[in-house]
């Protein structure tokens, strides 16, 4: 009976250790978690300067970015914004050109779809906020993650008609599809709209 009870003894000791050791080895994961998400934001950052370093970049498309850092980072959006100020060449958002308000149709860079992890590439979200995946089909309704230039034709060099400016939407009425330094660029031809 003694020898019985020193075993049963000895057993919920192992099994006291083993929980202890599995909730330090949880509580070292869940460190190791945060630790590497705090890696991660700061990889953003570093990712972020590296992109615009001794680069002109709009102010819009500068917030874009920096709004799309994961809360979770609580990173300062100003203090960002000041450095990178420091290393590029940060414009403001252009004026739309003053016929803008006789642009009635147009042509916009939707962007590379076909570039696999390229969202920075892709100018447009769906009015729903979907990401887009494949040219646009007529009536489809885009918005701008950023200023957009409306152009005359697909990939028109010249000034623009107008300006979308960021969260603005765009009907398409066609798409097109155009080798743009051996990557496939979208365009979609069509007009501003209010937004759904």
């Amino acid at each position: 009976m003694l020898d019985t009870l020193s075993k049963l003894a000895s057993l919920v000791s192992i099994l006291l250790g083993g929980i202890i050791l599995a909730l330090v080895a949880d509580r070292r994961a869940d460190d190791k978690q945060e630790f590497d998400f705090q890696t991660t934001c700061a990889s953003f950052v570093e990712r972020l300067s590296a992109k615009f370093e001794n680069k002109t970049v709009h102010i819009s498309e500068l917030t874009a970015r920096i709004n799309l850092f994961p809360e979770k980072c609580a990173v300062n959006k100003e203090e960002i914004e000041g450095f990178i100020r420091l290393i590029a060449n940060v414009e403001e958002d252009s004026p739309r050109p003053d016929d803008a308000a006789d642009v009635t149709t147009g042509w916009v860079a939707v962007g590379y779809l076909n570039a696999v992890g390229n969202a920075d590439g892709i100018n447009f979200t769906l009015a729903n906020g979907s990401p887009i995946h494949s040219p646009p089909e007529p009536d489809t309704i885009l918005q701008a993650k950023w200023q957009v230039n409306v152009r005359e034709a697909a990939a028109n060099w010249d000034s623009p008609l107008m300006v979308l400016s960021i969260g603005q939407c765009f009907r398409v009425t066609e798409s097109e599809t155009l080798d743009a330094a051996g990557q496939m660029q979208t365009w979609a031809g069509g007009e501003p709209v209010a937004c759904p």
